[in-house]
Formats: structure tokens, C-alpha cells, sequence
């Protein structure tokens, strides 16, 4: 294998990374493809390593303290576009692992996703998050997919006083959230937003909608979990095709079937559709729904 030319190599990787370029997820036998052909020869590691780390998801404690342990010591930090983090609700511990991986990778990371909150009231490691956060804000996340509590504690926390904060942030993802003028209104803040993927949400009437919509939104994609949504897909119809003058995409995604899904399924389905890259090709749902405003 050594003596194949490494134009065709580099192919194969590129081939093998590019599976599913929106997932966080990659399958296993990629991964163990990757690390086998960096173990060939030197020209082969050199080959595979920005293959290999491109996408990293960490999944338990020890993946995570591991991989904080060696993430600054090596060149693998500068080659990760994307990484997920999850299965950490009670890991308190761990986030200063977690955050000296964020440091570390800051300048390079693309996309970022976590699947439970960072910041709690009673947390000693906050100002370490805030930290963390602040340095990436300034470089070249353009996807963030998240809770409403890091969304809100994080890239949110200065507002409306952003400035020149997640500029190129385009593609937002949010779990767990009611639709309100408040939120529509901090969405504005992020000047490059394109897409907004809203998971599990539902919507408690009280003040209608009626605040404009952020001026570079082109897509919206709700998983629709709520029977008061079509007061919400109304909204957003009638806003866009106001205020735009051109189409806008709405897409509904029906949540499967109850009998398909066991009860904790419910929760977990809209984050394995982000984790899967799914949710950004929300159209190819079976009974999805779209709409041109």
C-alpha cells in the first residue's frame, strides 16, 4: 500500500471524509480507515491526519479528557472544522477539559455542537466558558447547534451589544425553545444568520409575532412538535413575504410516528438529526413540508 501514488490517496481520503459533509457523526469504519492509513508511512500519516481530525465527536469522560490532553501538544488541533460534544449532563468536571479543547481549536473551528449546557448557576468553572467562548467568537464558527441555555449564556451574553462577535455565525440550531418577539429580535444580532433550525419547539400565545425578521435569514426549518405551530408558520410566511420581496423557505419536519419512537426518543431524535447533518436537508423528510414566502 505504501507504493500507491499519494495523489490517489489523498482521493481516497477525501472521498472517505466526505461521506456526509454535514454530519458531526462520521461512521465507524471511516474513522478506523483513517487511523490504519496513517499508520502506513510517514508520507501516509502526514496524509491522513487532517482527515482524521477534521471531524471529531466526543461521546463519555474519557474520549474527552484524552483528547484535552494532547489536543495543544500536536498539529491535530489545526486541522478540526467541526467537533460535538455530548452525554456530559452530570460531568461538571469535565469542563475545563472541554474548554481547554475549545482554545485550542478556536482559530480553526467551523462548527460546533453541544448537546447539554456548559454554564450553571452554582458552576466554578463559568468565567472559564466565558472565556473560551469569547475567544471563539472571533474567528470562524458559522454553525453552532445547541440548547437554548448555551445559546443564550453564550452567544448571546452581550447582546445587544455584539459588535464584531459572531460575525460569520450562519447556521443556528436551537433545542427546547418558545417562539417570541424577544428572540426573533436577538436573532437580528447575528448579521451573516442564513438558517434557523428549531428543534422541540412550541409556542405560549400571549403578545402575537410581529417584531422583523434578521435581514440575511433565508431558510427556517422547525421540527414540529407543537399543535400551535401553524400560528408560528403563518407568522413567518407572512413576514418573509413582506418584508423580502423574494422566497424564503419554510420547512415543517413532522416528528416520526409515537409508535416508531420510544418516549426518550422524543427528546433524543431532533439531536440525532443534527448530529446525522439531516436537519440541513430538511426537505428530503418523509412529509416534510415547504413553503416559498
Amino acid at each position: 500500500m505504501a507504493s500507491l501514488p499519494i495523489e490517489l490517496v489523498h482521493q481516497v481520503m477525501e472521498a472517505l471524509d466526505c461521506s456526509h459533509p454535514s454530519a458531526y457523526r462520521r461512521n465507524t469504519s471511516i474513522v478506523v480507515t483513517l487511523c490504519r492509513l496513517s499508520l502506513v508511512s510517514r508520507s501516509f500519516h502526514a496524509a491522513a491526519t487532517p482527515h482524521l481530525y477534521r471531524s471529531v465527536a466526543l461521546v463519555g469522560s474519557t474520549s474527552t479528557s484524552n483528547f484535552a490532553r494532547t489536543v495543544s501538544g500536536s498539529e491535530k488541533h489545526t486541522h478540526v472544522q467541526a467537533i460535538l460534544f455530548d452525554r456530559f449532563w452530570e460531568e461538571v468536571d469535565l469542563i475545563p477539559d472541554i474548554c481547554t479543547i475549545l482554545h485550542a481549536v478556536a482559530p480553526s473551528l467551523q462548527r460546533l455542537f453541544l448537546a447539554f449546557p456548559l454554564l450553571s448557576k452554582n458552576s466554578q468553572f463559568n468565567d472559564d466558558v466565558f472565556r473560551a467562548f469569547d475567544k471563539l467568537s472571533l474567528y470562524n464558527l458559522v454553525e453552532l447547534a445547541s440548547g437554548y441555555d448555551n445559546y443564550n449564556g453564550l452567544i448571546m451574553r452581550d447582546y445587544p451589544a455584539m459588535e464584531s462577535r459572531w460575525t460569520r455565525l450562519r447556521r443556528l440550531a436551537l433545542q427546547y425553545r418558545t417562539i417570541d418577539n424577544d428572540v426573533i429580535t436577538a436573532l437580528s444580532a447575528l448579521p451573516a444568520l442564513e438558517v434557523v433550525a428549531i428543534l422541540s419547539t412550541w409556542y405560549t400565545s400571549g403578545k402575537p409575532l410581529t417584531t422583523p425578521l434578521p435581514p440575511s435569514l433565508r431558510q427556517v426549518v422547525v421540527l414540529d412538535v407543537s399543535p400551535m405551530f401553524d400560528y408560528v408558520e403563518t407568522y413567518f410566511n407572512n413576514r418573509m413575504g413582506v418584508e423580502r420581496g423574494a422566497p424564503i423557505v419554510f420547512t415543517r419536519v413532522p416528528m416520526p410516528p409515537e409508535g416508531r419512537l420510544q418516549p426518550a426518543s422524543f427528546v433524543q431524535w431532533p439531536i440525532h438529526q443534527v448530529a446525522v447533518g439531516k436537519i440541513w436537508e430538511a426537505d428530503k423528510y418523509k412529509g416534510a413540508i415547504t413553503t416559498l414566502s
